[in-house]
Order: structure tokens, then C-alpha cells, then sequence
């Protein structure tokens, strides 16, 4: 039998960000996966500025952007008809310091992330699936085994599921997965257009039985395709690269070539959500938790939140600052959000597609978003930015308002407030321990003041602390004192 704090059953996006986490944290890790590596499909292809804004303390997001594609812009057609375009990097200028998606695809966040596990000596146990667990007051004891066949016991203090959507731990915990199976037709494929669509935008193709999309990846030529289509829109005898093939040169209006296919997948889609994210000593996370179509491509950034939520609490209990309780919040707060992106892609992906709504939904989306505050909102939702924790019972304190940015409420999303040295808000979290911001007021010179108030509060707060005396180019009229988590809130 081998001990750990933490076991993790599944080494997708969330498993291993979690892992890469906690050994930042100093917890003790185990993560085993049944797969032989990460996987070599591309799979998941979008990361939004949310999740840009979280890795971004670990030093993540720079090699993300190194090796992805920015998408600043989506036009939207109506059987290639040219609609009208979103300018969604112009939205959201000023709301985050990564104005864009990201074309980055799953397995090269996987193999970034287990070269980071590497780099700090925690080896993935490949080949090895979870096959039983027992819960005791103090943690869990579960059983692997190899594809070859050996089994070993592992004890930990608590134990992670993060094997996807037909996760075995959460059946073998009986955790309810409630949801519905999606009739229409997915198909997902990496290929090369020609001529070349633009670079740095999408397309949304709106077609008279489905919809198509165009991502730009980060590989010259390549583009990530996804057809949407109503159930019995295609002649059933077609393989998948038929059927992609088809919709883009003969349904769609995108007036492209197809050329070499490197990946496609027709995929039966599920849009289901789990009772509960833990149950007693087992966690649920990423697509263990939640499951939805691909569309908006929210999949790989939930999981990536789940364990930043995840991970502080963890540690924290791991050193014994925290209670049992602490990791259990998991469910407060992330599976509001997530019932709420279930249901949104289930109705944006899950409607019947007509002419009709062809020619109706993105005229109205261009009209509507002409509107600032729709745009903000569109956005704000779009990119995960929207999330919060307001009713967690995790959160206090008192709603701020800040000059240029509004009200700032408990368990919100730390807004990236630009510095007087050019500096935002969020270039002082830290990865490992809470933040207090002390904001001294435009009123009073009060940095002394609060300078002083430091070493009280260190006292009151036991937490790894990091503290802050910022001054922001637009001072609130009154000192503020902002306590933010390791994920920014």
C-alpha cells in the first residue's frame, strides 16, 4: 500500500493542473490514468482569458500563448453570407489583459503540463485505472490496476475524480448524473482550407439545418472545424471525413476547399451534471462533473477552474490551517456556474436549427451587440469572466465601488485594476498564498495608515499572506482592504 495526500484518477486538463498545483503547494500528489500518455487526438481547442488570467501566477500562459493562436474577432454568416462581425478583442480591452481566445489544443496542454509534473519530480502512473474505493473518517483507501493486470492499494486523505464523463469513480461512489443525451449530429475535425480563411477571426456559419464553425489554429493552414447539425441532416452511410468534407465544400456557404484531414471525430453528446461535486473524501472535477457540447468550447477551461478552486483548499487542509469542511465547498461553488453553462450551451447548441433561425439569430446577435452593455455582458460570459462566489459561505465583507471598474462584490472575480506603474491588480497574485490589497483612499494619505494595519491583520489571518499597499490611477474615495484567494477571488 502507498500513502499520498491527494490521489487523482485522471490525468486530462484538470487532473493535471490540479496535480501541478498541489506540488507547488509542497502537498503530496499521486495521479494515475488509464491511457498510455496524454492523448494524441487534439481533442478540446480553446482557452478563454479566464483561464489565461488563472495560469497565468504559474507561469502557464506565456508558453500557452507562445504556442497558440489568438482569435480576436467572429463573423457571423447565414450559408456564407457575410452578417456581421463581433469585435470581441475590442470588447474586451480593458476588462482583462487577454482581450482574445486562444487556439490551444488539449494535448498540447497535456503534454505542457506533464512536462511542468516532471519538472517537479511527480511522474503520471499511466496505464493504472481506478477500480474500487472505500471511504473512512480520516480518507479514502481506493484500488488500481494496471492494463496488465497488477492492482495496488493506494491510502489518501482525499481522493480526485477527474476520468471524464463516464467517470468510474463517481459511478463507483453512485454520485446521480442527471442530464440528457443530444440527438443532433457533432462532428469535429482539424484540417487545411483553401483559400486560407483570416487568421485571427471565427466564423460562424449559420446553415439552413445546422450550423458551422471555423477556428484558426495555431499551425499555418489548419483550421478546427465543428458542424452542429439536426438530426437526419446527413446520409447515415457516410464516414466521419465524408460527412465534414460534405458539410464544408457543399452545405456550408465558406466558399473553401478541404485538404488534408488530420483529425475527426463524431461525437455523441451528453448534457449532464452530477448531484453533488463531492461526496464525503471524493472530489469531483472537470468533465467528471459536468458534461455539455463543445460548443463555446467551455470543457477545458471548467476543469482548469475546478482545480484552481480546488487546489488553495486542499493545501490548506493538507498543512492543517483548514478543515475538512474547506475542500467540500467545491460544491457551492463551482457547480452553480456550471449548472448555469450546462444549460446555456444545452439551449445555443441544443435547438432545432431552421431557415428561419438561420437568418434571424445572428442578425439579432450582430443588432444586440451593437449595445455596450450587451457587449460586456457577451463577453463577460463568453470568456468566464462572469463567474462568482458571492454565495459561498466561504466569502464576507462588504460590496466596493472602485472608480473605472464599479461595484466589486465578496466572491466576486478580482477586476484587473491598472496600476499607477503600469501594473494590474492581477500581476500581484500569487499562486501559493492569499493577497491582501491595502487601498490607501484619494481622501486621505493613507498608505502610512495602512501600512500600519499590515501586521494586525498578518496576526488575524492565518493564511500564507502576501500583502500589497497599491495605488491604483483611480483611487476609490475611502481605504479599501481586499483579501483575494490563490484563484482570484
Amino acid at each position: 500500500m502507498t500513502t499520498t495526500d491527494v490521489l487523482i484518477v485522471g490525468a486530462g486538463p484538470a487532473g493535471l493542473t490540479l496535480a501541478l498545483l498541489l506540488a507547488e503547494h509542497g502537498v503530496a500528489v499521486e495521479v494515475v490514468d488509464p491511457k498510455s500518455g496524454p492523448v494524441p487526438e487534439t481533442r478540446a481547442s480553446v482557452v478563454h482569458p479566464r483561464t489565461l488570467e488563472t495560469l497565468a501566477p504559474l507561469g502557464l500562459t506565456a508558453h500557452l500563448l507562445a504556442g497558440g493562436n489568438r482569435v480576436e474577432a467572429y463573423d457571423f454568416r447565414t450559408r456564407g453570407r457575410y452578417v456581421g462581425q463581433i469585435p470581441y478583442s475590442t470588447i474586451g480591452t480593458g476588462l482583462t489583459p487577454y482581450p482574445f481566445d486562444l487556439t490551444f489544443t488539449q494535448d498540447q496542454m497535456e503534454r505542457l503540463l506533464v512536462q511542468q509534473l516532471v519538472d517537479r519530480g511527480v511522474d503520471v502512473g499511466w496505464g493504472w485505472r481506478g477500480t474500487a474505493v472505500r471511504q473512512h473518517d480520516d480518507g479514502v483507501t481506493a484500488t488500481v490496476q494496471h492494463d496488465e493486470g497488477q492492482e495496488r492499494t493506494v491510502r489518501a486523505r482525499w481522493l480526485v475524480a477527474a476520468d471524464g464523463a463516464r467517470s468510474a469513480m463517481r459511478d463507483l461512489c453512485a454520485i446521480p448524473f442527471h442530464g440528457r443525451v443530444d440527438a443532433k449530429t457533432y462532428l469535429v475535425a482539424d484540417m487545411a482550407l483553401t483559400p486560407a480563411p483570416p487568421r485571427h477571426r471565427g466564423i460562424f456559419d449559420f446553415l439552413g439545418d445546422g450550423t458551422v464553425s471555423v477556428f484558426p489554429r495555431a499551425e499555418a493552414g489548419t483550421y478546427r472545424v465543428t458542424a452542429v447539425l439536426n438530426a437526419g441532416a446527413l446520409p447515415g452511410a457516410l464516414t466521419d471525413e465524408e460527412a465534414i468534407r460534405t458539410v464544408v465544400e457543399k452545405r456550408s456557404g465558406l466558399g473553401v476547399t478541404t485538404g488534408t484531414i488530420t483529425w475527426v471525430s463524431s461525437t455523441v453528446v451528453q448534457h449532464r451534471i452530477a448531484d453533488t461535486f463531492h461526496l464525503d473524501r471524493v472530489l469531483l472535477i472537470g468533465d467528471a462533473a459536468r458534461a455539455h457540447s463543445p460548443f463555446g468550447g467551455q470543457g477545458m477551461n471548467n476543469g482548469v477552474q475546478d482545480a484552481m478552486n480546488l487546489a488553495w483548499k486542499l493545501a490548506l487542509t493538507a498543512r492543517g490551517t483548514a478543515g475538512d469542511h474547506l475542500p467540500r465547498t467545491l460544491t457551492e461553488e463551482r457547480r452553480p456556474p456550471s449548472l448555469r453553462i450546462v444549460r446555456t450551451v444545452d439551449r445555443l447548441s441544443g435547438a432545432e436549427v431552421t431557415r428561419l433561425r438561420s437568418w434571424i439569430v445572428p442578425r439579432l446577435n450582430v443588432i444586440l451587440l451593437g449595445l455596450p452593455v450587451v457587449r460586456r455582458l457577451f463577453f463577460s460570459i463568453a470568456s468566464q469572466l462572469w463567474v462568482h462566489y458571492r454565495r459561498s459561505s466561504l466569502v464576507g465583507g462588504s460590496s466596493v465601488r472602485w472608480p473605472g471598474v464599479g461595484r466589486v462584490r465578496p466572491g466576486d472575480r478580482m477586476p484587473a485594476v491598472v496600476l499607477a506603474d503600469g501594473r494590474t491588480t492581477h500581476d500581484l497574485l500569487h499562486p501559493l498564498s492569499h493577497t491582501l490589497l491595502l487601498v490607501p483612499g484619494a481622501k486621505r494619505a493613507g498608505a502610512d495608515i495602512a501600512t500600519a494595519r499590515v501586521r494586525a491583520l498578518e496576526e488575524a489571518i492565518d493564511l500564507p499572506l502576501q500583502v500589497e499597499v497599491i495605488a491604483p490611477r483611480q483611487r476609490p474615495s475611502r481605504q479599501l482592504a481586499l483579501l483575494l484567494r490563490p484563484d482570484g477571488h
